[in-house]
């Protein structure tokens, strides 16, 4: 088991840290980042009016980030450079 899962790490580039002590590397972090945003715009629409300006502003962002996350399948560095600086950062691994 632990010869597969090692193997498995080297075929495909895996985070290994966060550099933020007690913080782990989420097993599959893409398909839990689409699931959250989607949540997030699903609550907003359901909660806010839609003429609130804050409402208005999370369907935005959240269906740009959903946009990103979905054009790049495999890989977090493009996810970065296509979000504005600061946010979604990582610390270098």
């Amino acid at each position: 088991m632990f010869f597969a899962s090692r193997l498995l790490r080297q075929a495909v580039k895996v985070k290994e840290s966060t550099l933020l002590t007690g913080l782990a590397v989420h097993p599959n972090a893409r398909a839990e980042l689409l699931v959250l945003l989607h949540r997030i715009q699903h609550t907003s629409a359901n909660r806010l009016p839609a003429s609130f300006a804050f409402r208005q502003s999370v369907e935005a962002v959240t269906a740009s980030r959903i946009k990103i996350v979905e054009e790049n399948l495999d890989a977090w560095k493009p996810l970065e450079a296509k979000v504005p600086e600061g946010q979604w950062s990582t610390p270098l691994v």
